[in-house]
């Protein structure tokens, strides 16, 4: 197996290169080349399928989303969550938007270290053991490119105003602080006239898909994507094509959401299904993030 950093082991390293004559600027460079990184790594045997279920009147109006995974807060250890029931990683949260983000101060006074980027994440590693419903009418062009079941990304992130009996120690994060940035969330009113909202799930495979399966195949098959915060792929252009050609999303190559993410900002996966009969089979879902210090 390939040597995988602690935390511990990336700090003391940080520390020892520090002092020599390298400039500061040239340890971080150093330490990039080497993919030297700390990680977090969560995972998920939901051992379920995801249907696609009649969302309206029409023929094709068949959907289904489920919430399989999140990791944990950038930049963080699973230390600084408050977990009592062990759920932490795998228990859906209702569809509320986030009213004020932590600063980046607030989540480096959880921990010790204090040297992390304002973007530590370089990169991203999704493995995901599934298949379809196995069969299919469709006409197909390819084994992936007409694919109806599919996985997302997401986005969650802590919020600062969010006060409840069950997180009174500021030195840990529950669960009931994150709110919602990916899948969007929208406005509703529920029958009674209460104001509400619900996760706004794209119809149709988007740009925060992360792969598909190979279409009518009932064989379990184990997937790897590797986001990069270096990828510089443009969507739509013959690079991205082919990368869909073979099952992978729209933000492959793309590097954006890489790029974008901040400390303590959570990474979650989506399990879709879509049209009648189509059958998402989840067997295991891991995602691995590495930051760099």
């Amino acid at each position: 197996m390939p040597f995988e950093p602690t935390l511990s082991d990336v700090l003391v390293v940080r520390v020892m290169l520090s002092q020599t004559v390298l400039l500061p600027e040239l340890v971080g460079t150093i330490l990039d080349y080497a993919e030297y990184w700390a990680r977090s790594s969560a995972k998920a045997q939901p051992s379920f399928s995801i249907h696609a279920e009649q969302v309206g009147d029409g023929e094709f109006d068949f959907q289904g989303s489920t919430f399989l995974l999140r990791s944990f807060p950038i930049g963080l250890t699973h230390d600084v969550i408050r977990d009592e029931d062990g759920t932490y990683q795998t228990e859906g949260i209702a569809a509320w938007p986030v009213k004020e983000e932590y600063d980046r101060n607030s989540f480096q006074q959880l921990i010790r270290n204090t040297s992390i980027h304002r973007n530590p994440v370089r990169k991203i590693v999704f493995r995901i053991r599934s298949h379809d419903q196995g069969w299919t009418t469709d006409e197909r062009t390819g084994p992936f490119i007409d694919a109806k079941t599919w996985f997302e990304v997401g986005l969650e992130k802590f919020d600062a105003s969010h006060e409840c009996e069950r997180c009174p120690d500021i030195k840990k994060l529950p669960i009931c602080k994150l709110r919602v940035v990916e899948p969007k969330p929208k406005n509703s009113v529920s029958h009674n006239g209460v104001p509400g909202y619900h996760y706004a799930h794209s119809p149709w495979k988007g740009p925060r898909e992360i792969l598909r399966n190979k279409v009518a195949s009932r064989e379990w098959t184990t997937y790897e994507v590797t986001w990069t915060c270096w990828d510089v792929v443009v969507p739509g252009s013959k690079e991205a094509q082919q990368a869909m050609e073979e099952g992978k999303g729209q933000l492959d190559g793309d590097g954006k959401f890489v790029r974008s993410l901040k400390m303590g900002d959570v990474v979650t996966v989506w399990g879709r299904a879509m049209h009648r009969g189509w059958v998402n089979v989840v067997d295991t879902v891991e995602i691995n993030v590495y930051w760099a210090l």
